[in-house]
């Protein structure tokens, strides 16, 4: 009798993972349920505590897949604690469930409580097992995408060119771990914006795997993907054009058969069209990438959801708010639903909403969503963290545009210096908020009555520093460059006028940068396609003025030194 009932609870496993692999999650988790009913009535034994502990993680993979990650998470402590009381704490896969455990709080938009978790697990780790354990290694890999995703590169950096090394001492340059750890350090380097010390590490990667008999094509495709996403990145879009020619409809296949890491590399090709002009092209392969997300993950998967965030921002970009208004607000109903508040992927869209709605002038409605995304920046991703810091130039920026210069001044004083080192002197994000924190400090001057003439100077010096530390001649950098000649430009009129009055106008300009990064990962900035309006030209498109008593002065263009990334 006992054994027909254990055949029975076996059967029923067997049947329950099968169910899970088909996508019918609902009548996997029914099985599983049955089963740890049953074992639960069991009588107590140390055998049936771990049988159990087994059954509450096949559980929790299940309520994974449903995006219930509060209630996997309870199964997986549950399991550890289990196997804790039974003295099985160093199980060969308690190092597993610890990065289970951060995984799910990744997913669940709290990076920082996924590196707490694993730290503490490293810890405990290091005292029970070798210094060079692989689990101990993998955990420290995963730290350092965490990290990354908290904006937290340099210290990312150091920790992925540690794991290289010692993956190369144990396994060999030719190992796959040691391949992606590399991979992982050049794609960190992009975020930093050291892209030829980037480019230099993903060329050894692509020529390692294309030189190794036994290589996975699939690898070698994606780090091809991931070599012209770096091309792009440096405005060398002609080598960009000939790599993603030379892979795309390869990797569409291998997408095709449910390769996750390919999905993220079409998706940084898209971006090779849209810069090349050639948008209908990237808005098919996004789409591609949405369908095999919803079949991999499902329809409200987060992941898919971010996908498709990604592409109503890209429409919006090149169409107009008005056509992407559609798309826009139902990805923002359905990541609603799914995740919380406070969750990244959500605070990036209602950016977008934001920017939406004052397109629609919409003014009130669009003050309190950027508000509302400034308040959940400083919450999750801390008050002095890089994006932290560039919404809060973004909101001072609208509020010039709506004339609440007080308000604009005050959020400006209040904004934290970007940290040394923090992302490095050439990231993209540093020199956006370091563009935007020299325009204020020349405009503070402005207002003062008399006109500051020191401080109107000294941000104008600042701006002379900046660009004369842009070594590089990139698409980026020359936007970058043209916003700094716009700001200069107008403050130096200002200056040599010497002026004395009130601001009684307001000024087009917005500053640089565009709020969390709109990555094919979650920390890696792009440049969007210049937006191209759906909607006749108004008086709204001429310059606009900014008035000092009976003067005028022209600003820069919107367009100009907007959404520098």
């Amino acid at each position: 009798m006992l054994g027909g009932i254990a055949v029975e609870l076996e059967r029923k496993t067997v049947l329950a993972e099968t169910y899970k692999q088909q996508g019918r999650y609902e009548m996997a988790e029914s099985l599983m349920s049955e089963v740890l009913e049953v074992k639960k009535k069991r009588p107590p034994s140390r055998e049936n505590q771990l049988d159990m502990a087994a059954t509450k993680l096949s559980l929790a993979s299940i309520y994974e897949k449903q995006n219930r990650l509060d209630e996997a998470r309870y199964m997986i402590i549950e399991a550890m604690r289990a196997r804790t009381d039974q003295h099985e704490a160093r199980h060969l896969d308690t190092p597993v469930l610890w990065r289970d455990l951060a995984r799910l709080r990744s997913k669940g938009g709290r990076p920082q409580e996924a590196s707490r978790i694993l730290l503490e697990s490293i810890e405990i780790m290091e005292q029970v097992l070798e210094e060079d354990d692989l689990n101990t290694l993998r955990s420290r890999q995963d730290l350092a995408l965490y990290l990354r995703q908290q904006g937290r590169q340099q210290e990312a950096k150091v920790l992925y060119c540690q794991l290289w090394g010692t993956y190369n001492k144990l396994l060999g340059n030719k190992h796959e771990n040691t391949l992606g750890c590399l991979e992982s350090l050049s794609s960190t380097l992009v975020d930093l914006d050291e892209c030829f010390e980037a480019e230099q590490l993903q060329l050894e990667v692509l020529k390692t795997r294309r030189s190794a008999p036994e290589g996975d094509p699939a690898r070698t495709l994606i780090s091809t993907a991931n070599l012209a996403y770096i091309y792009l990145i440096q405005g060398r879009y002609q080598e960009a054009k000939v790599l993603r020619d030379r892979v795309i409809e390869q990797l569409k296949n291998i997408v095709d058969e449910g390769e996750i890491d390919a999905l993220t590399a079409l998706e940084k090709l898209a971006l090779t069209y849209e810069r090349t002009g050639s948008f209908r092209e990237a808005l098919r392969i996004r789409e591609n990438v949405i369908e095999q997300k919803c079949k991999l993950f499902g329809e409200g998967d987060i992941r898919t959801l971010e996908s498709k965030s990604r592409l109503a921002s890209a429409c919006a970009l090149h169409d107009g708010y008005k056509e992407a208004k559609p798309m826009l607000e139902d990805v923002l109903k359905r990541m609603e639903k799914v995740v919380s508040a406070d969750h990244p992927a959500l605070i990036s869209h209602s950016h977008h909403i934001a920017i939406m709605l004052r397109e629609e002038k919409h003014f009130k409605e669009a003050e309190e969503m950027m508000k509302s995304v400034l308040k959940s920046k400083r919450e999750v991703l801390g008050p002095e963290h890089p994006e932290t810091i560039l919404e809060m130039f973004n909101l001072a920026w609208f509020y010039i545009k709506q004339l609440k210069l007080k308000e604009a001044l005050s959020l400006t004083q209040s904004a934290p210096e970007l940290k040394a080192g923090q992302l490095g002197k050439g990231s993209p994000l540093t020199i956006g908020n370091q563009i935007n924190l020299a325009f204020f400090t020349s405009f503070r001057g402005l207002l003062s009555n008399p006109i500051d003439q020191q401080r109107m100077e000294k941000g104008l010096e600042m701006l002379r520093q900046i660009m004369e530390g842009m070594e590089s001649s990139t698409d980026e950098t020359q936007e970058r460059r043209r916003a700094c000649e716009d700001y200069i430009r107008v403050l130096g009129r200002l200056s040599t006028a010497r002026m004395v009055g009130k601001v009684d106008g307001t000024t087009s300009g917005q500053p640089v940068g565009t709020g969390i990064a709109e990555s094919e990962d979650s920390s890696t900035p792009v440049h969007p396609a210049k937006r191209r309006s759906s909607t006749p030209e108004t008086s709204e498109s001429t310059p606009k003025k900014l008035r000092i008593s009976d003067d005028e002065i022209e600003c820069p263009d919107e367009n100009q030194g907007a959404n520098l990334r």
